[in-house]
């Protein structure tokens, strides 16, 4: 009996080790999640009825977040979205209450005959603070360059004031 019981957990083991390099060399329906789950960007996929069939953890801690639900509707994400984001180019700008901002797309993709939709974030509060940053130094360079503008104006007509006076005072 020990022997068999020897037997067994050695056989146990080995298909323990068989199973694990068979998990690392294949790609599994786990290893598609476990895949999306790491990506920095938040992505998600439903049906045609809005039910969820693909997302990360990403965009679950961002629709938590956002709309301090779980996502389980795609078509109320996406509505919930637009009407608390900015719209930009089909796609929706959203400020968090962390501060971040996101910047959410949406497409609709067909595979087999079905419609599927896509909702995809990427974080762009970097380039949202450049660009806003750049905005206010190009309202003050207008103003600088009206400002100049008239100094031009003023300048060129005290020299022709400066013209007229010395031809005057020559006659």
């Amino acid at each position: 009996i020990a022997a068999m019981e020897l037997i067994s957990g050695v056989f146990l083991i080995i298909s323990y080790l068989n199973n694990l390099n068979f998990s690392k060399s294949h790609l599994l329906p786990s290893s598609i999640k476990e895949a999306v789950d790491i990506l920095p960007a938040g992505v998600c996929f439903g049906d045609e009825n809005g039910a969820v069939i693909l997302a990360n953890l990403k965009m679950n801690e961002l629709c938590r977040e956002i709309c301090d639900t779980r996502l389980t509707d795609i078509n109320v994400f996406w509505k919930t979205l637009c009407q608390g984001g900015e719209e930009r180019n089909s796609q929706v700008i959203v400020k968090t209450s962390s501060g971040a901002v996101i910047q959410f797309g949406k497409n609709d993709i067909t595979v087999d005959g079905k419609v599927y939709t896509q909702i995809m974030s990427s974080d762009i509060t970097e380039q949202y603070r450049i660009t806003a940053d750049l905005s206010a130094k190009n309202d003050r360079l207008r103003d600088i360059q009206i400002r100049m503008k008239a100094y031009q104006v003023q300048a060129a007509d005290m020299v022709i004031s400066q013209e007229i006076l010395n031809a005057r005072r020559i006659v």
